[in-house]
């Protein structure tokens, strides 16, 4: 990796913002037991003793003392419990670019082997401690703490892949900061490839090979995604939800919701997500 490129991901991930939703420690019976989550928050899992499994992306993984677990949001996810175990969880948001979900460019391991479980302890305990003190002091640990529990979970991806996906993120920096700004509006391929001098064409094929997705599909999902928080945790209704994310048409609406989220919003809302450990 160059110095350009050093400095680039310096600058990318200094700006990390890591929004931290819940955090609590539970024993789970056979009662843990929810099928086609599909949640607007990532999860952090860490078993003290029992276990769990989980299903998600085609895969099992069976959850067990010693290993720290990474579930990205927005992806169906099965949860499930034979017996009985006792977990950290943690529900959180990682963004950069005000508003960018930084696993959507860096995908991270989802189980990684524990190398000190006394001090993954401690700090679980600290965080489960400091999150709800309101003091600065408390605010910044809480804030460091979940930075080295994220970073457990990159600790297999290479500097190369890493850079490469920084690089694309850093060229393409002022059409994402465009899209998170104006999602609501009629965004269209010219003014993105406006932005980086580009030709619409030769933009959207790039844009496609950096992020294996088309920037107008990037936009719809980029809609849908600000919808998830509002369906899960307000009261506005879908027809005042689906206004604010760009539509007017609320059948339209509910018809990507379906196909980005694979559900209706009120279904996705009658999940209760926040509630779900």
């Amino acid at each position: 990796m160059d110095i350009i490129q050093v400095f680039a991901v310096k600058e990318i991930l200094s700006n990390l913002k890591i929004w931290i939703h819940k955090v609590d420690y539970t024993v789970c019976g056979k009662s843990w037991n929810f099928r086609n989550i599909n949640s607007p928050f990532a999860r952090f899992y860490y078993l003290e003793y029992g276990e769990g499994e989980v299903e998600h992306s085609g895969k099992v993984f069976k959850l067990r003392p010693g290993y720290a677990y990474f579930l990205p949001s927005r992806e169906p996810l099965h949860l499930s419990c034979s017996s009985e175990h006792g977990q950290y969880y943690i529900h959180f948001n990682a963004e950069i670019l005000n508003g960018i979900d930084i696993f959507q460019f860096l995908h991270p391991a989802h189980q990684v082997k524990v190398k000190d479980n006394e001090y993954i302890k401690k700090l679980l305990k600290n965080l489960l401690e400091k999150y709800y003190k309101t003091e600065t002091s408390d605010i910044l640990e809480s804030q460091g703490i979940m930075r080295i529990l994220v970073s457990l979970f990159f600790s297999e991806i290479t500097e190369t892949q890493s850079s490469q996906k920084i690089a694309a993120v850093v060229r393409f920096k002022k059409a994402l900061h465009y899209i998170e700004e104006h999602f609501t509006e009629d965004i269209t391929l010219t003014q993105l490839a406006d932005l980086m001098h580009l030709q619409p064409t030769y933009f959207s094929n790039l844009f496609c090979s950096y992020f294996s997705i088309p920037p107008m599909q990037y936009i719809t999902r980029k809609r849908i995604e600000k919808a998830q928080n509002p369906i899960s945790f307000s009261e506005y209704s879908v027809n005042e939800i689906a206004a604010r994310t760009g539509y007017e048409d609320v059948f339209y609406f509910s018809r990507l919701f379906r196909k980005y989220s694979g559900s209706s919003p009120k279904h996705y809302r009658k999940q209760k997500l926040y509630l779900v450990n």
